[in-house]
């Protein structure tokens, strides 16, 4: 039997090939204008193209057809949380548990939209209801990671995002929501690892690379200043001989002035290596394991704290 329309939309959703999903799902539409699963479809490409208000449109068209569908309330929640407006989203989301009530993406639907609201202790509740129904998966774990950050509870938040962690070990939004939680809790070498997992598994995730840009800032770092005081204890016997020597002011002051030159710079490039080294692996993909070596070396010289 050959695939209709609206089976090809679905397999091209599947594929991540949204483009070709929205012409397949607008000719199932066109064949078959009174099933509110061909509307629904091109709502869920309008969705993954990030059309939002295409989205909405499709959803209501579907919707008019059956309007008891959870899913297809579901899709206009998303579709007017795409365009910011939660409070709507949040009503779409309450009509698609009415109509779903275990369907745990309906309650994971309803959970976003209170996040957008600021509700983070309901959308907490949101996803727990969803996790009662689809126990560990990863997407709910990871929201409910997220909610529970937003409260101010990060040991828990930690524990939801390493459980999501051992179902999808390298889905990079949860290592690096993870690593912003360890930086709060203060463990920064282990929030630098996750980081750089993030980026191995998706080099364009833009968050990961902001947080590791947060851990290793500009300017002396602590070491490096360390370094420019030896420098100077090194330094003062030679100025203190040129005082002597000299008799005068101008002997003292060159040798100061050197010290300047040759310390003070070189505090200053001991920090910005390390920025460097992730501007380099932002830039140049295959440098990073080399990379990523250097900068453990880095941290293996640390001084401990």
């Amino acid at each position: 039997m050959k695939p209709t329309s609206l089976d090809l939309a679905r397999a091209a959703l599947d594929l991540r090939r949204p483009a070709d999903a929205r012409r397949l799902a607008v000719e199932a539409v066109a064949s078959s204008p009174d099933d509110p699963d061909t509307h629904g479809v091109l709502a869920r490409a309008h969705l993954a193209l990030h059309d939002f208000e295409a989205a909405y449109h499709a959803a209501q068209q579907g919707l008019a057809r059956a309007p008891e569908s959870e899913w297809l309330h579901r899709l206009r929640s998303k579709a007017l949380l795409g365009q910011r407006k939660p409070l709507l989203a949040l009503q779409a989301a309450d009509e698609a548990v009415k109509h779903g009530p275990r369907c745990a993406w309906a309650h994971q639907t309803r959970g976003r939209a209170l996040e957008k609201l600021d509700r983070n202790d309901e959308a907490e509740w949101a996803y727990l209801k969803a996790l009662e129904l689809v126990p560990e998966d990863p997407g709910l774990l990871h929201d409910l990671g997220d909610a529970l950050y937003a409260q101010g509870k990060v040991a828990q938040s930690e524990l939801a995002y390493r459980t999501a962690l051992r179902e999808a070990p390298e889905e990079a939004a949860t290592l690096t929501n993870l690593g912003r939680t360890l930086a709060a809790l203060g463990r920064e070498a282990e929030a630098l690892r996750l980081y750089r997992d993030a980026l191995r598994c998706d080099p364009g995730m833009v968050a990961a690379r902001a947080g590791l840009l947060r851990l290793v800032p500009e300017g002396p770092s602590p070491e490096a200043l360390a370094c420019a005081v030896v420098a100077w204890a090194a330094l003062f016997p030679l100025f203190i001989i040129g005082a002597i020597l000299g008799e005068s002011l101008p002997a003292a002051s060159f040798i100061l002035g050197v010290g300047v030159v040759f310390t003070l710079p070189a505090a200053i490039a001991f920090r910005q290596r390390r920025t460097w080294l992730v501007r380099v692996a932002d830039a140049q993909p295959e440098a990073h394991a080399l990379i990523q070596r250097l900068m453990r070396d880095t941290e293996r010289t640390r001084p401990p704290s």
